[in-house]
């Protein structure tokens, strides 16, 4: 049994920055296993929460943020995942393009 009287601050601090150093790891390498979010890995390359969150004081922008960020929107790009249609076949049905419609 350990005697928390002799653990020194230096190894809690090590510890603690062990165990951040592994979550970022595993938060990366889980992110960019993922066939979606590609949006959410280009805009988020560090584990932080993000500034522009504390900022959104509108409820119907925040939702919208959220449905954004978590991949529930009505984009074809979601929908067509749920349709079983084809990454490349997801086109924007607004506009003539002919372009994936992503976010």
């Amino acid at each position: 049994m350990v005697n928390i009287n002799n653990v020194s601050n230096i190894g809690i601090v090590s510890v603690i920055q062990r165990i951040k150093v592994q979550y970022v790891q595993n938060w990366t390498m889980s992110l960019n296993m993922l066939p979606k979010l590609n949006t959410y890995r280009l805009l988020n390359t560090l584990s932080v929460r993000k500034n522009y969150l504390d900022c959104i004081l509108i409820d119907c922008h925040r939702i919208a943020l959220s449905k954004l960020r978590c991949s529930s929107h009505c984009l074809a790009i979601e929908e067509g995942r749920y349709r079983d249609i084809a990454r490349p076949n997801r086109v924007c049905t607004k506009y003539s393009m002919n372009v994936v419609e992503n976010e």
